[in-house]
């Protein structure tokens, strides 16, 4: 304690003598209190000023110095004698108070494959990019347990960090379940929650992972091992860049879950490194001309599925590019004083939308059809979500080929129509026959639609109304 006291006196700017306050802290750090302040650096200490609290009047405007330990700190660093391959240890270096201890990372290399500026593994080490992933978790790892003994005022005790570094961050790949079976759990939570079409983008994603690395498990993911997904599903999945923006956000929201639910640590967080962003590409225009809009409805069906095809593609595009779902859902209750009332099924937002003579005709086509719903996709028999989604997309995929082959017929691109064209096609034609853009925004042909929507949604009905005339 002499020491201490004879240190701080001489870092004073002058000789003031300076009075011991007889407390301590938790930590047995003592408080001096003098009229000057400095600051004494050594190896061991550090004094930091703070302002004094509870003190007696008599201390009143003082600057107090808190005497404080030096935090610990660590490094990896390749150390030891070389094995039979030239091959030295990478090791966690932890230092505290002039004293240093090792402990193994179980990963040896030479010294070529040793950055030791970066204390990384150059390109010349095998999955050099995973094992970096790799030290960098571990630091991480040791970032976040020093600052904890700091935060909890707690002194540092080499076999505590020990015991909290290694047992939790060995544990945390050994303890993580399989990715795949993960990834069902969520499927199968949001299937019981009745969101079946989104558990339909969790099962897409866990096929894609079963044929990538089925024993995979969720502490196995690094930025490294999503490039090489990305890189697999492009070469041997034959996947388009939108698609592989789906999984990887599908992924992105399973690790988010993992981490909420406390199986994974926030510092493992792949997507930290690794952006989705460069996998986005814009959607090409779908929308046709109202010429062929016009050729389409001249057309005559061959069959049963081309005529009903037709009548809902064209519903869609008078009813402000309603989507297949929400006109399987439409009932006839949600026909009241010549207005279609329905809200929607992806974003429960409600929508009114005047009917006019096209959507009115169509609609008597199917008036007997079903007491319930206005259309002949669904009735009492899909009783469940899960059958009402697989019944719509078998409705879906039946529509588009008919579509198609009405297409081929008269020379439009078949790649260009589909059901969802005639979204496209609305916000377009709208805007050629000068709606303005406040009223349908071009965005609704791009990749983002919710710009759109939100525009529609912002707007008096009775101004959609008149824009909706400007089709007919």
């Amino acid at each position: 304690m002499h020491f201490l006291y004879k240190a701080l006196h001489n870092s004073l700017l002058c000789s003031t003598m300076i009075q011991q306050i007889p407390r301590c802290n938790q930590r047995g750090i003592y408080i001096f209190i003098g009229m000057h302040f400095a600051v004494f650096s050594g190896k061991v200490f550090t004094f930091v000023r703070i302002i004094p609290r509870n003190y007696p009047p008599k201390f009143a405007g003082c600057c107090s110095i808190v005497l404080a330990q030096h935090m610990a700190t660590f490094k990896l660093i390749r150390f030891g004698r070389p094995n039979d391959e030239g091959k030295c240890t990478i090791y966690l270096r932890i230092t505290h108070g002039r004293r240093s201890r090792y402990r193994t990372l179980n990963r040896h290399c030479l010294e070529s494959e040793w950055n030791s500026d970066t204390c990384r593994f150059t390109k010349t080490f095998p999955n050099w990019k995973d094992e970096n992933d790799i030290l960098r978790m571990y630091e991480a790892r040791a970032s976040d347990i020093l600052r904890a003994f700091e935060r909890d005022n707690v002194p540092f005790d080499f076999d505590t960090f020990e015991a909290e570094m290694f047992r939790t961050a060995s544990a945390q790949v050994k303890s993580a379940p399989l990715l795949t079976h993960y990834v069902r759990s969520v499927s199968a939570q949001l299937k019981a929650e009745g969101r079946h079409g989104n558990s339909l983008v969790y099962d897409s994603l866990a096929i894609v992972l079963e044929a990538y690395k089925p024993k995979a498990t969720l502490g196995e993911i690094t930025a490294a091992w999503l490039t090489r997904l990305e890189h697999f599903m492009r070469s041997e999945r034959r996947m388009k860049p939108n698609t592989m923006s789906v999984n990887m956000r599908t992924l992105r929201a399973v690790c988010n879950r993992a981490i909420k639910a406390g199986m994974l640590r926030q510092e493992w967080y792949p997507f930290r490194t690794y952006t989705i962003g460069h996998l986005n590409e814009p959607t090409p225009k779908r929308a046709i001309s109202l010429n062929d809009v016009a050729r389409i409805a001249a057309a005559e069906a061959k069959t049963p599925d081309e005529a009903m095809a037709r009548d809902l593609f064209f519903f869609s595009l008078y009813a402000r590019g309603m989507n297949l779902v929400d006109i399987a859902h439409l009932k006839h209750e949600d026909l009241r004083e010549g207005r279609i009332e329905y809200t929607r099924k992806k974003n429960g937002v409600h929508y009114s939308i005047a009917m006019n003579e096209n959507t009115a005709q169509i609609i008597s086509r199917y008036a007997h059809s079903d007491e319930t719903y206005c259309f002949p996709i669904l009735s009492a028999f899909f009783d469940t979500e899960k059958r009402k989604q697989e019944r719509i997309h078998r409705v879906m995929v039946k529509i588009n080929r008919a579509l198609r082959d009405i297409a081929a017929r008269l020379g439009i691109s078949t790649s260009r129509l589909s059901f969802y064209t005639a979204r496209h096609t609305y916000a377009t034609a709208l805007k050629e026959r000068g709606a303005s853009v406040e009223v349908i925004s071009e965005a609704m042909g791009h990749a983002d639609l919710r710009t759109t929507q939100i525009y529609l949604r912002s707007f008096d009905r009775s101004v959609l109304d008149e824009a909706d005339k400007l089709l007919l």
